[in-house]
Protein backbone atom coordinates (compact mmCIF):
# COMPACT_ATOMS: atom_id res chain seq x y z
CA UNK A 1 0.00 0.00 0.00
CA UNK A 2 1.12 3.21 -1.20
CA UNK A 3 1.79 5.47 1.79
CA UNK A 4 0.02 9.00 1.47
CA UNK A 5 2.01 12.40 1.77
CA UNK A 6 2.69 13.70 5.34
CA UNK A 7 1.57 17.44 5.48
CA UNK A 8 2.72 18.66 8.41
CA UNK A 9 2.39 22.80 7.95
CA UNK A 10 -0.86 22.73 10.17
CA UNK A 11 0.76 21.42 12.67
CA UNK A 12 4.44 22.68 12.54
CA UNK A 13 2.66 26.22 12.47
CA UNK A 14 0.69 25.53 15.82
CA UNK A 15 3.58 24.37 17.84
CA UNK A 16 6.48 25.98 16.57
CA UNK A 17 5.31 28.90 18.91
CA UNK A 18 4.77 27.85 21.97
CA UNK A 19 7.28 24.62 23.23
CA UNK A 20 9.54 24.49 20.20
CA UNK A 21 8.78 20.71 19.21
CA UNK A 22 8.14 19.64 15.43
CA UNK A 23 5.67 16.65 15.49
CA UNK A 24 7.43 13.47 13.79
CA UNK A 25 5.30 11.40 11.74
CA UNK A 26 6.64 7.71 11.29
CA UNK A 27 5.12 4.61 10.15
CA UNK A 28 3.63 2.38 12.70
CA UNK A 29 6.30 -0.36 12.14
CA UNK A 30 9.14 2.01 13.16
CA UNK A 31 7.03 3.47 16.20
CA UNK A 32 7.83 1.88 19.82
CA UNK A 33 6.23 3.87 23.13
CA UNK A 34 8.67 4.45 25.92
CA UNK A 35 6.98 2.58 28.74
CA UNK A 36 6.12 -0.69 29.30
CA UNK A 37 2.38 -0.42 29.63
CA UNK A 38 2.11 1.73 27.14
CA UNK A 39 3.59 -0.92 24.55
CA UNK A 40 1.44 -3.40 26.18
CA UNK A 41 -1.65 -1.18 25.39
CA UNK A 42 -0.36 -0.90 21.66
CA UNK A 43 0.05 -4.19 21.09
CA UNK A 44 -3.66 -4.85 22.27
CA UNK A 45 -4.53 -2.69 19.73
CA UNK A 46 -2.56 -3.72 16.88
CA UNK A 47 -3.67 -6.96 17.34
CA UNK A 48 -7.44 -5.59 17.31
CA UNK A 49 -8.97 -6.60 13.58
CA UNK A 50 -8.94 -3.50 11.28
CA UNK A 51 -12.23 -2.11 10.45
CA UNK A 52 -11.13 0.91 8.25
CA UNK A 53 -7.57 1.39 6.66
CA UNK A 54 -5.77 2.60 9.35
CA UNK A 55 -7.98 1.88 12.51
CA UNK A 56 -9.50 -1.15 14.10
CA UNK A 57 -13.53 -1.01 14.72
CA UNK A 58 -14.57 -0.07 18.02
CA UNK A 59 -16.62 -3.00 18.68
CA UNK A 60 -13.44 -5.03 18.78
CA UNK A 61 -12.42 -3.04 21.58
CA UNK A 62 -13.67 -5.11 24.61
CA UNK A 63 -13.70 -3.76 28.25
CA UNK A 64 -12.78 -6.77 29.79
CA UNK A 65 -9.90 -7.61 27.61
CA UNK A 66 -8.39 -4.38 28.56
CA UNK A 67 -9.17 -4.91 32.55
CA UNK A 68 -4.54 -4.97 33.03
CA UNK A 69 -4.76 -1.31 31.07
CA UNK A 70 -8.32 0.32 32.44
CA UNK A 71 -6.88 1.45 35.71
CA UNK A 72 -4.59 4.03 33.38
CA UNK A 73 -7.14 4.39 30.76
CA UNK A 74 -9.41 7.03 29.47
CA UNK A 75 -11.56 6.43 26.39
CA UNK A 76 -13.34 9.13 24.28
CA UNK A 77 -16.11 9.20 21.98
CA UNK A 78 -15.38 12.05 18.90
CA UNK A 79 -18.79 13.92 18.32
CA UNK A 80 -17.14 17.28 17.55
CA UNK A 81 -13.72 19.61 16.37
CA UNK A 82 -13.44 20.24 20.37
CA UNK A 83 -16.24 17.67 22.04
CA UNK A 84 -15.01 14.76 23.26
CA UNK A 85 -16.87 13.61 25.76
CA UNK A 86 -15.13 11.48 28.29
CA UNK A 87 -16.79 8.14 28.32
CA UNK A 88 -14.49 6.54 31.26
CA UNK A 89 -11.85 7.32 33.21
CA UNK A 90 -9.52 4.74 35.18
CA UNK A 91 -9.62 4.55 38.68
CA UNK A 92 -5.33 5.48 38.77
CA UNK A 93 -6.19 8.36 36.61
CA UNK A 94 -8.75 9.14 39.74
CA UNK A 95 -6.39 8.82 42.51
CA UNK A 96 -3.57 10.49 40.53
CA UNK A 97 -5.89 13.77 39.16
CA UNK A 98 -8.07 14.01 42.50
CA UNK A 99 -11.08 14.09 39.97
CA UNK A 100 -13.21 11.41 38.25
CA UNK A 101 -13.22 13.25 34.64
CA UNK A 102 -16.22 10.56 33.62
CA UNK A 103 -18.78 12.66 31.49
CA UNK A 104 -16.19 16.08 30.72
CA UNK A 105 -15.27 17.28 27.88
CA UNK A 106 -11.52 16.51 27.32
CA UNK A 107 -11.36 19.51 25.60
CA UNK A 108 -12.03 21.42 28.84
CA UNK A 109 -9.08 20.31 30.58
CA UNK A 110 -6.84 22.43 28.66
CA UNK A 111 -5.85 26.22 29.02
CA UNK A 112 -7.06 29.07 26.11
CA UNK A 113 -3.70 28.94 24.29
CA UNK A 114 -3.40 25.73 23.87
CA UNK A 115 -6.81 24.72 23.13
CA UNK A 116 -6.33 25.30 19.25
CA UNK A 117 -3.64 22.70 18.80
CA UNK A 118 -4.79 20.10 21.05
CA UNK A 119 -7.45 20.53 18.54
CA UNK A 120 -5.30 20.26 15.17
CA UNK A 121 -3.36 17.42 16.84
CA UNK A 122 -6.74 15.77 17.20
CA UNK A 123 -8.52 16.91 13.97
CA UNK A 124 -4.84 15.11 12.43
CA UNK A 125 -5.59 12.15 14.38
CA UNK A 126 -9.22 11.53 13.47
CA UNK A 127 -9.34 12.85 9.92
CA UNK A 128 -6.13 10.14 9.52
CA UNK A 129 -7.35 7.49 11.54
CA UNK A 130 -3.78 6.91 12.86
CA UNK A 131 -2.43 6.45 16.40
CA UNK A 132 -0.88 9.86 17.71
CA UNK A 133 1.42 9.50 21.04
CA UNK A 134 2.92 12.70 23.30
CA UNK A 135 4.97 13.04 26.72
CA UNK A 136 4.18 16.10 29.11
CA UNK A 137 4.83 17.11 32.13
CA UNK A 138 1.40 17.90 34.56
CA UNK A 139 0.47 18.27 38.21
CA UNK A 140 -2.60 16.94 39.22
CA UNK A 141 -5.18 18.85 41.55
CA UNK A 142 -4.02 17.04 44.32
CA UNK A 143 -0.15 18.85 43.92
CA UNK A 144 1.71 15.25 42.22
CA UNK A 145 4.06 16.70 39.24
CA UNK A 146 4.36 13.50 37.02
CA UNK A 147 6.22 13.15 33.12
CA UNK A 148 3.51 11.01 31.89
CA UNK A 149 3.47 9.38 28.08
CA UNK A 150 0.03 9.34 26.17
CA UNK A 151 -0.86 7.25 23.64
CA UNK A 152 -3.77 8.03 21.65
CA UNK A 153 -5.19 5.24 19.69
CA UNK A 154 -8.45 5.63 17.75
CA UNK A 155 -11.32 3.72 16.81
CA UNK A 156 -13.26 3.38 13.65
CA UNK A 157 -17.36 3.24 12.83
CA UNK A 158 -18.68 1.09 10.31
CA UNK A 159 -17.96 3.96 7.97
CA UNK A 160 -14.47 4.16 8.90
CA UNK A 161 -14.51 6.99 10.62
CA UNK A 162 -12.77 7.90 13.84
CA UNK A 163 -15.43 8.13 16.40
CA UNK A 164 -13.84 6.83 19.46
CA UNK A 165 -9.96 7.21 20.82
CA UNK A 166 -8.46 4.61 23.64
CA UNK A 167 -5.98 6.51 25.16
CA UNK A 168 -3.72 4.88 27.66
CA UNK A 169 -1.03 6.73 29.77
CA UNK A 170 1.94 5.77 31.47
CA UNK A 171 4.05 7.37 33.72
CA UNK A 172 8.15 7.87 33.95
CA UNK A 173 9.73 6.14 36.54
CA UNK A 174 13.48 8.44 35.76
CA UNK A 175 13.73 10.57 33.36
CA UNK A 176 16.34 12.97 34.05
CA UNK A 177 16.46 14.99 30.24
CA UNK A 178 12.76 15.76 31.41
CA UNK A 179 13.11 17.47 34.83
CA UNK A 180 15.33 20.81 33.77
CA UNK A 181 12.18 22.98 35.77
CA UNK A 182 8.88 22.72 37.58
CA UNK A 183 5.92 23.52 37.15
CA UNK A 184 2.34 24.61 38.48
CA UNK A 185 -1.45 24.05 38.17
CA UNK A 186 -2.87 21.22 36.00
CA UNK A 187 -3.26 19.94 32.37
CA UNK A 188 -3.58 23.74 31.39
CA UNK A 189 -0.12 24.39 32.82
CA UNK A 190 1.88 21.13 31.08
CA UNK A 191 4.67 21.44 28.76
CA UNK A 192 5.11 18.82 26.05
CA UNK A 193 8.19 17.43 24.84
CA UNK A 194 7.30 15.10 21.72
CA UNK A 195 4.76 14.58 19.79
CA UNK A 196 4.61 11.68 17.15
CA UNK A 197 1.63 10.34 14.63
CA UNK A 198 2.50 6.79 13.26
CA UNK A 199 0.00 5.57 10.22
CA UNK A 200 -0.23 1.84 8.85
CA UNK A 201 2.79 1.18 6.67
CA UNK A 202 1.54 -2.22 5.50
Amino acid sequence: MQTPERNTSDLDRLNANTFGIEPTFMPLSAFEPELANNRDALAYWRGLPRGSENAPHKDYCDVLELAEFLPRCVILEMLGPTIWPIIMFGTELVANFGIDATGMNAHDFYGEEEKPRVAARMATMKDRGILMCSASRVKSMGGVTADTEWLFLPLSNDDGSITRVLVSTSVYEAQPSLRNFEMAGTLKDRQIFKLIFAEYDD
